[in-house]
């Protein structure tokens, strides 16, 4: 347990450290991702609000 609870940590000291060092390229990562998060997230609003209007409605259920 301790190993990875030290291994854990000694990565975050690195990512932060990484994050102090390069500002820009971790914001632009940070849009990019968040960009690609919401275009899938939308798409499959999209898809499912379709695939939902295909489906008659069956009464009693």
């Amino acid at each position: 347990m301790r190993p990875a609870i030290a291994g854990t940590g000694l990565l975050a000291l690195v990512v932060g450290i990484l994050i102090l060092s390069w500002p820009d390229a971790t914001v632009a990562s940070l849009g990019i991702l968040f960009g690609l998060y919401y275009l899938i997230r939308g798409i499959v609003h999209v898809g499912e609000d379709y695939s939902h209007r295909a489906r008659p409605a069956i009464a009693g259920l």
